[in-house]
């Protein structure tokens, strides 16, 4: 999230000094975090164009933005500790999503990242550091198929700290990228001494 507000185009300007990243994960979903009400049904257009918009104004940070590999959000992720309904987006929704911001980035006169590969995140119901409830991997496939023509040619799944094995082998065919980060730290911290 965006809090406190401009945090994330401050981090990307820091970032930047270091000339140490290739990839970007763009991430506007707190907007849909924060508006999931009884009539989102009949607002999701108009939050999921708000979500784009943020993912714009972060592009415009980057210098020498067409070089760089990028992954777009199109809906919040699962947390341990929430308990709210997470909206898990259909076909219909991504294949909006993607079109909104091919639009959107031709508008904005960042054209050039439509020229290049694009990965695209979606909630498919594995959890962040925690155990997974009900997951859809098989969604991301669906989503890819309708939207590879848009140069988005991947899902990624996050949020697979716990995830089931068989959860990650049904997930590669929509899922070229799987972040397995959390596993990695986990295992990395438990094996430090007590005191360093």
């Amino acid at each position: 999230n965006d809090n406190p507000r401009g945090r994330a185009k401050n981090f990307i300007k820091n970032l930047q000094k270091y000339n140490l990243i290739t990839h970007y994960t763009l991430d506007g979903s707190y907007i849909l975090e924060k508006n999931i009400k009884e009539n989102f049904s009949s607002q999701k257009h108009k939050l999921l164009n708000q979500v784009i918009d943020f993912e714009i104004d972060l592009l415009k940070e980057i210098k020498n933005y067409n070089v760089f590999d990028y992954e777009f959000c199109a809906s919040e992720l699962s947390y341990v500790g929430n308990s709210r309904k997470v909206y898990i987006p259909s076909i219909k929704d991504m294949t909006f999503f993607a079109k909104s911001l091919i639009k959107k980035l031709n508008n904005n006169s960042l054209s050039l990242i439509n020229m290049r590969p694009k990965l695209l995140i979606g909630n498919l119901g594995t959890t962040h550091h925690g155990h997974d409830k009900k997951v859809s991997v098989e969604k991301a496939e669906e989503w890819v198929e309708n939207t590879k023509s848009l140069g988005l040619v991947s899902a990624v799944l996050h949020g697979t700290s716990r995830s089931h094995p068989e959860t990650l082998r049904r997930a590669v065919l929509g899922c070229k990228k799987i972040n397995v980060a959390g596993d990695f730290l986990q295992t990395l911290v438990s094996s430090l001494p007590k005191n360093l």
